[in-house]
């Protein structure tokens, strides 16, 4: 048995993969947009972003991991393309992104390290 790839077969997925990747990007401007708290100046560019320094717990089995420290989330599109290093201001307050994570659908969450 044999098939035979049309036109359309060969166009569908590529065309289907952008129409996902369209709707996670208005989804992740759409969060931003609406839960950002602060604006952050980002390597020099004002960049909305949901600001946040509590705690966080985590159990895995009988181990309990703290993460501690100040973080924010906002578009990957609007931060630098390696984020780490990079100096942040928010609230008058200087950090450093210590580590940043995209999420795959166009939000990176960003770890940041205080400085003087």
């Amino acid at each position: 048995m044999s098939y035979k790839l049309t036109p359309f077969a060969t166009q569908a997925v590529p065309l289907q993969r952008r129409a996902t990747a369209d709707v996670e990007a208005r989804q992740a401007r759409a969060i931003i947009r609406h839960l950002a708290n602060r604006t952050a100046v980002v390597g020099g560019v004002n960049t909305r972003v949901i600001y946040d320094d509590k705690d966080v717990e985590q159990q895995v089995g009988d181990l309990v991991i703290t993460a501690t420290g100040p973080r924010f989330a906002a578009l990957t599109t609007e931060l630098p393309a390696a984020p780490a290093g990079v100096a942040v201001v928010i609230d008058g307050s200087n950090y450093l992104i210590r580590d940043a994570q995209p999420d795959g659908a166009g939000i990176t969450r960003c770890m940041l390290t205080e400085t003087a």
